[in-house]
């Protein structure tokens, strides 16, 4: 349960980066380099970032405990518009 509130938090904080560069830019970066350091799940798994659509759209997801992307237990980023003001 710690470590799925660890995950959920930091992806929190990465959709509202996101959010914010796409309020700032009109697009999602390119990739989360610059984050690297906050990138990691509470298993310590690398998050799953993809910009998709030139830079229109992202998905953001944890792998979960099992390690493996695309299963059940994957837990994913809830997105923001700062546009919308949500």
């Amino acid at each position: 349960m710690k470590r799925d509130r660890a995950t959920n938090g930091r992806l929190y904080w990465i959709a509202n980066f996101l959010a914010a560069e796409k309020a700032a830019t009109n697009e999602y970066p390119y990739d989360l380099e610059c984050y690297e350091y906050r990138t990691v799940d509470g298993w310590k798994n690398q998050l799953i970032y993809e910009c998709i659509d030139d830079g229109k759209d992202y998905a953001l997801f944890s792998v979960g405990k099992d390690g493996i992307p695309y299963t059940e237990d994957d837990i994913h980023a809830e997105k923001y518009d700062f546009s919308k003001g949500y």
